[in-house]
């Protein structure tokens, strides 16, 4: 009960929230965020006195040490700031053997999202290393939104990477609750990251300021290498869950498989469950018969570029992307792409095959042309290699330090990340060719939706 009439005091008067006790404070802001509320927490960040110290020892938030191309982005980023003189410390929640490549200043610390006393953990962890601003990945997939509000109320300034698109929530359950989460979890944040500009149009549209784009960065060097040299391969490197297109691979892997038996898949990637694997499995070898053994699996790799350089190219059969790591190291490899035509927008010419329509053949024959016909893929594979210095450490630290630079001044929402009137526009009219995507009872739902994100252009 004297928890609950403290929680309404600071309703009234969030400004006693200084008032109170570090310990006092790890106790109520726990109970804040676990009753979900949001509307308390914020009032109370912006009761906060402004932080207009220095960006210098940042932790970084992350799922796991072990997989995930955002995680590996994450680690990238992480490893880069460290060798810029930054102090980085690393928070991670899933238990497993660290395989990504850590610079070994960096202090770990393993918490357990269901353990009582994370918090507890996490701020004595944060207060050993003085951190003053931290890096959270945040996505659709982990649903840590309760996150940002903890350390907002413990008043460290909070970046969160955005790895998932703006479209995701379709295919994702569509939860308009999680969605709201979302949205006023991200109105308090000092910056949100997102990869690509037409995701900075929409999040700005849908009320959220302090937005920015800031590409992955890839590890991956420049190598070009010769048709002749790769496999008649075509490679998928991806989780292997229904979103990432495992659905729809059964039929093409048949539909090339039944024209030319002489190509190979090779499927690297972790199912969600391995009865999924058994599954998927199963239904390859009804299909395929003895063609099944052209199909070659492979565990979840840290390092996709021995599969990269020898296969003709990269399939991507996700319903729905951000920008996946593996499409700049691909790239960087000279290793074309085909994907579906609502992911990874990017109007240059890139060493990119966007499938439009959903149809078998349409996906057999953009595959069938870039393993099998030696011109074409030579086309594809030079074209991979423009624009592709956006991935590397010194464009990626442009950024990077800019964002440090305005969050210092509290200016994240200044003319830079301002929207063009036309951008904003086409932004939308891509937004709207979503809704092509959806059954009936979600485009209601969307409609409602949109209309509210859009309703101050």
């Amino acid at each position: 009960m004297q928890l609950n009439s403290e929680i309404q005091s600071l309703a009234i008067q969030p400004e006693i929230w200084s008032k109170f006790s570090y310990k006092d404070r790890l106790v109520i802001s726990k109970r804040i965020v676990d009753l979900e509320l949001d509307d308390v927490a914020t009032l109370i960040i912006k009761a906060m006195p402004a932080k207009l110290s220095k960006v210098q020892s940042i932790t970084f938030v992350i799922n796991s040490l072990s997989s995930g191309g955002a995680e590996r982005n994450g680690i990238n980023v992480a490893n880069l700031l460290a060798s810029e003189g930054y102090q980085v410390q690393i928070i991670y929640f899933k238990k497993s053997k660290a395989s990504f490549n850590i610079s070994p200043t960096i202090p770990l610390l393993y918490v357990s999202s269901v353990d009582s006393s994370r918090y507890e953990k996490i701020y004595n962890f944060c207060s050993k290393h003085k951190t003053d601003t931290v890096v959270l990945l945040n996505h659709w997939i982990y649903q840590n939104f309760k996150d940002i509000f903890w350390f907002k109320l413990h008043n460290y300034r909070v970046i969160a990477q955005e790895h998932s698109n703006f479209y995701y929530p379709i295919y994702n359950g569509f939860n308009l609750s999680l969605i709201n989460k979302r949205l006023r979890a991200y109105k308090v944040v000092d910056c949100l990251t997102c990869l690509s500009t037409m995701d900075v149009y929409l999040w700005k549209l849908s009320g959220i300021n302090k937005v920015c784009y800031v590409p992955n960065l890839t590890q991956t060097q420049l190598e070009d290498i010769d048709f002749n040299t790769r496999e008649a391969a075509i490679l998928i490197l991806s989780r292997m869950t229904k979103v990432k297109g495992l659905d729809r691979l059964p039929s093409i892997i048949f539909g090339i498989l039944s024209k030319h038996p002489e190509i190979k898949f090779y499927l690297v990637g972790g199912f969600e469950s391995i009865r999924s694997k058994l599954l998927f499995k199963l239904v390859l070898r009804l299909k395929l018969g003895r063609l099944y053994k052209s199909v070659i699996f492979f565990d979840f790799s840290n390092n996709p570029e021995v599969y990269l350089k020898k296969s003709r190219c990269l399939l991507i059969p996700s319903h729905i992307e951000g920008s996946p790591m593996v499409i700049c190291e691909a790239r960087s490899k000279g290793t074309p792409i085909v994907l579906y035509g609502m992911n990874y927008i990017d109007n240059a010419q890139n060493g990119v095959i966007h499938i439009k329509k959903d149809c078998v053949k349409n996906w057999v024959d953009a595959l069938s042309r870039l393993t099998l016909d030696e011109k074409i893929w030579k086309i594809y594979s030079k074209d991979c290699f423009n624009g592709i210095d956006r991935w590397f450490s010194d464009s990626v630290k442009k950024h990077w330090n800019e964002i440090f630079n305005r969050i210092s001044m509290r200016s994240c929402e200044s003319g830079l990340y301002s929207i063009p009137t036309q951008d904003a526009r086409n932004a939308i009219d891509e937004f709207y060719s979503m809704l092509n995507f959806l059954n009936t009872r979600k485009l209601d739902i969307w409609i409602r939706l949109s209309r509210n994100f859009f309703k101050t252009f």
